[in-house]
């Protein structure tokens, strides 16, 4: 991070990075045992243009600081949901974030998509950091350099189904690598038995990871990511039966979304706790106009495995696809 500015605005719906980068902002202000004389944290729904201002013009302690200001900022002030502020209220900012006080630094925390917030006009260019969430390249180079941070040595396939667990929860994946580094004892290569148990790509989380796949219309990712757990020992008939639970859990979270639109309530009937972010966006992918089509193609599917079929894999992998297929199907139907 090069010399700290007056003014920035953390914006896009990856929180974890942006915490990170605040995290960072912090770390070159901390004035030791003082530093909450010299920090101030604002939620953006309790207060106004006003209240930021002021507390953003309130001289810094430099008697415990050290007399920054001459360097740089002293004074740290945070704004947290500033998506939530009326054009007004940016209107009664602009005049400051143009010519802020050298004094403070100033940070608005905007969790909303870079392209569709009118409120970046008034940030200079060096002053806006985007934190859009990472795709395919991307969001491997990253997990592959968390890793390497940690001391850890993962191959390819390993840090793709860390890819596939994260979604939009990096944070989650963060902790547990760093939980693995913290195990292992130091750094070296990775068994894929210590990334499932200790960085979250266990069972329940890969199986969100294949509803999430058939829900998003990937069948090709969801049999390449079902082979790979086949491979690893997991027993046909076991799996089917996770599988049958989590989706169970999203019949029953896409009936109070669809209702309520509160994610904690649907998170809460469907007695989810951990991989929340994965969860609700598959119960925002499907409607449960599909719902009844799923549960159709998993009793036939439990029938053929009880049957015995001479290749439960298949049986699964087409499950997979006609899952993909809901939307289209359930349509016909």
């Amino acid at each position: 991070m090069k010399k700290l500015l007056p003014v920035y605005c953390l914006l896009g719906e990856d929180h974890y990075r942006r915490r990170r980068y605040l995290a960072g902002i912090k770390d070159r202000l901390s004035a030791g045992e003082n530093d909450s004389l010299n920090y101030e944290y604002l939620l953006a729904e309790e207060a106004d243009a006003a209240r930021v201002l002021d507390a953003v013009r309130t001289p810094g302690w430099d008697l415990f600081a050290g007399g920054r200001s001459a360097e740089g900022p002293s004074r740290l002030v945070v704004v947290d949901g500033a998506e939530s502020f009326s054009p007004d209220q940016w209107r009664k900012l602009a005049d400051y974030l143009a010519d802020p006080d050298p004094g403070s630094c100033l940070v608005f925390l905007v969790s909303k998509p870079v392209k569709k917030w009118s409120g970046k006009k008034y940030f200079s260019e060096n002053s806006l950091v985007a934190f859009s969430p990472l795709r395919g390249a991307r969001l491997r180079k990253w997990v592959a350099g968390e890793a390497e941070r940690q001391g850890l040595v993962l191959t390819r396939r390993q840090v793709e189904e860390c890819a596939l667990t994260a979604g939009d929860d990096l944070g989650a994946v963060a902790a547990g690598l760093e939980r693995l580094s913290i195990y292992r004892g130091g750094p070296g290569k990775v068994t894929d038995r210590e990334l499932r148990e200790l960085v979250g790509t266990g069972r329940e989380g890969t199986v969100f990871t294949l509803a999430e796949l058939a829900a998003t219309r990937k069948p090709g990712e969801a049999i390449a990511l079902l082979n790979h757990l086949l491979d690893e020992n997991d027993e046909p008939i076991r799996f089917f039966a996770l599988i049958a639970g989590s989706i169970r859990k999203l019949w029953l979270g896409v009936e109070v979304w669809e209702r309520a639109k509160d994610p904690r309530a649907a998170c809460a009937k469907a007695g989810v706790r951990y991989y929340q972010e994965q969860f609700l966006r598959q119960v925002k992918a499907i409607s449960s106009a599909e719902i009844p089509y799923w549960y159709r193609r998993l009793v036939e599917a439990d029938r053929a495995l009880k049957r015995g079929a001479k290749d439960p894999r298949l049986v699964l992998e087409r499950l997979l696809i006609e899952l993909a297929g809901s939307k289209e199907s359930a349509a016909a139907g």
